[in-house]
């Protein structure tokens, strides 16, 4: 049986752990902003490698 990566990975969504669509990931002049792959969601890079949900307008 050959588990899915994705099928993996889903899950840490629910933990605001996100991995965006790096082909629609963009910056903003302060961060990198684009959709998360698996949920869809907005997502913000907050640190190398660490994307979390975007909760408040980005200034």
């Amino acid at each position: 049986m050959q588990i899915r990566w994705s099928r993996l990975r889903i899950p840490f969504c629910w933990f605001d752990r996100h991995s965006p669509r790096r082909e629609e990931a963009k910056w903003d002049g302060k961060y990198y902003v684009g959709p998360c792959r698996f949920c869809g969601k907005e997502v913000v890079r907050r640190d190398r490698g660490i994307w979390k949900l975007v909760r408040e307008p980005l200034t």
